[in-house]
């Protein structure tokens, strides 16, 4: 079992060589910790996080550095 941001590194270096998924084990959902009592500050991550999340923008920053794209399961889980 291989994570996917793993396997598109492996395909970036070696071009000629073709990669399927056949199976996903399993996925996991990351967060991000703020400090109590600062609402104003969890409101701004919020409205970035859920505008570019619905502009494309986060999907391709996740693109950029995990070399795969958001899984549809927590797009879906953000709405």
């Amino acid at each position: 079992a291989i994570t996917p941001p793993i396997i598109a590194a492996i395909a970036k270096k070696n071009p000629s060589r073709e990669f399927e998924t056949k199976f996903i084990l399993q996925s996991y959902q990351l967060g991000m910790a703020m400090r109590k009592g600062q609402p104003e500050l969890m409101a701004a991550v919020n409205g970035w996080i859920k505008t570019n999340l619905a502009n494309g923008v986060l999907n391709e920053i996740h693109l950029k550095y995990a070399g795969v794209p958001i899984p549809q399961e927590i797009i879906d889980g953000a709405k």
